[in-house]
């Protein structure tokens, strides 16, 4: 059990996240300040405010066996950055638990999901590389490849945000259905036998929802559309196509930077569908192999095979589709290093433009969090392991990375990574990361992220997570958005 007193601040949830990392397995308890010192473990972090004075002890027993001590002025760079107070304070803990558990983490400080808005941050500052690497590396205590690592990342994203026209959104239209639910899945979704009868009718809503957005967004351009999901590709080819008429006619999204449509599962990728995103201006798929291991598949609920990817994508490839990406997942149980590296292998054959690593996040609802919370550490060596040869693969094959995430209750407090050859960047995945563009969310479960420039804030509006409430209180959905927009009914 971890006791924490804070004084003179309030910063309990920015602590929380970070001494969790470091002991995923102890309870913390945040407790009055005249709280007596027991027989226990006790973190103290106090913040002079007049002063910017900042100390953080660290008892044992009530013995104390670290303790680091600076000022609010020696955190470098951070005229730019949202709350750098905060952020100190971070710091000073971070030192002082690093040194009790002998453990450096990759990520330094950094709880968040989005370490690459960081790095845009600095750099908006003045420019200086140098300086801003200085920031991440001394004061964030990020380690220099990860460091090293976001700095090109919001530098090739900088290239290509400069296509995107200033003050228009981007759509993304979630179609939850899927053949069968993976069990490391949490994202709102729903068995596509189970609901089968109600697809029209929430394909209706769905082209409803993209006329309402015409109305909400008037005189805004549209950027970029991704459909994903679920499966968008489990439904009939002709609803699919007739939603994507909708968009086209009520968005004028013939003109978009780019169209998107994550197809996913293998087994329900078909001749038919494939030409009729072709035919509809679809440039960017997805075809999402997670592993190229049979079992992996098998204990995952994932019910495709290495056989059905690897004809799918040749099949998307004979068809004439430009851009395709591939999902993988590190950290599967029973996978090893020498799986990765077979996966890896079928996919150099295949040479697809986009890769995206993603390490496996034992999310609340997913099947898989219901019999592990965290990693062992000889998981996350394994982890680790697996991260540094889809490194060497991507330099090795002409990919550099674009986007990275980070999230709650991934194995060994990683990261996901998007790769891409050179010019076949995600453009919308860039903007939802980096949160710099309104998104409108449309169907179930989808959040829309309204970005108010001058403000530099969002806002964010979520859809109903259930097909019945979706459904059933669609309008309601749409009044947040026009009570959001501050639009008049």
């Amino acid at each position: 059990m971890i006791n924490v007193k804070l004084i003179g601040h309030k910063y309990e949830h920015d602590l929380y996240e970070l001494i969790r990392v470091f002991y995923p397995e102890e309870s913390i308890y945040f407790i009055p300040e005249n709280s007596p010192l027991l027989a226990d473990k006790y973190l103290i972090s106090e913040l002079d405010a007049e002063t910017g004075a900042i100390d953080t002890q660290y008892y044992v027993d009530k013995e104390l066996t670290e303790s680091h001590q600076w000022n609010l002025s020696d955190f470098l760079c951070k005229k730019r950055l949202t709350n750098p107070e905060s952020k100190a304070v971070k710091a000073s803990v971070y030192q002082v638990l690093s040194n009790a558990t002998q453990t450096r983490l990759p990520w330094g400080i950094l709880t968040g999901v989005r370490p690459v808005k960081i790095a845009h941050q600095l750099l908006d500052e003045d420019g200086d590389e140098k300086k801003a690497l200085k920031c991440l590396v001394k004061s964030f205590a990020i380690a220099q490849d990860k460091a090293d690592m976001i700095l090109s990342i919001a530098k090739r994203q900088i290239e290509k945000l400069d296509l995107v026209e200033q003050g228009g959104y981007s759509l993304y239209v979630n179609i939850p259905f899927c053949p069968s639910i993976c069990k490391y899945c949490a994202f709102p979704t729903a068995k596509l036998s189970r609901y089968k009868d109600q697809v029209p009718m929430y394909m209706d809503r769905l082209r409803e929802e993209v006329m309402q957005t015409a109305e909400l967004m008037e005189g805004q351009r549209l950027n970029t559309v991704y459909i994903g999901g679920g499966t968008p590709s489990s439904i009939p080819t002709a609803e699919l196509e007739r939603l994507i008429e909708t968009v086209k006619e009520e968005l004028q999204a013939d003109q978009v930077l780019e169209f998107t449509v994550e197809c996913g599962r293998a087994d329900t990728i078909s001749t038919p569908l494939l030409r009729m995103l072709k035919e509809q201006g679809v440039d960017r798929i997805s075809i999402n192999p997670q592993s190229m291991k049979a079992e992996s598949l098998e204990l995952i609920g994932r019910e495709q095979t290495r056989e059905q990817v690897l004809d799918a994508f040749n099949l998307a490839k004979r068809v004439g589709i430009p851009v395709i990406n591939m999902d993988l997942i590190l950290g599967l149980p029973g996978e090893n290093l020498e799986d990765i590296e077979a996966t890896l292998r079928e996919i150099a054959k295949l040479d697809p433009e986009n890769l995206t690593v993603h390490t496996l996040a034992l999310k609340k609802g997913s099947k898989l969090r219901s019999k592990k919370s965290h990693a062992s550490p000889e998981e996350a060596v394994e982890v680790e392991r697996m991260i540094d040869e889809t490194l060497r693969f991507s330099k090795k094959h002409g990919y550099h990375p674009y986007y990275l995430y980070r999230q709650k209750n991934m194995l060994g407090n990683f990261e996901n990574i998007g790769y891409a050859k050179p010019g076949a960047e995600c453009i919308y995945n860039i903007l939802s990361m980096e949160e710099c563009e309104t998104i409108v969310g449309i169907g179930m479960g989808a959040i829309s992220k309204f970005y108010f420039p001058e403000e530099n804030r969002i806002e964010r509006v979520a859809n109903f997570r259930s097909v019945e409430e979706y459904l059933n209180r669609f309008h309601e959905q749409h009044r947040k958005k026009r009570a959001t927009l501050k639009l008049e009914d």
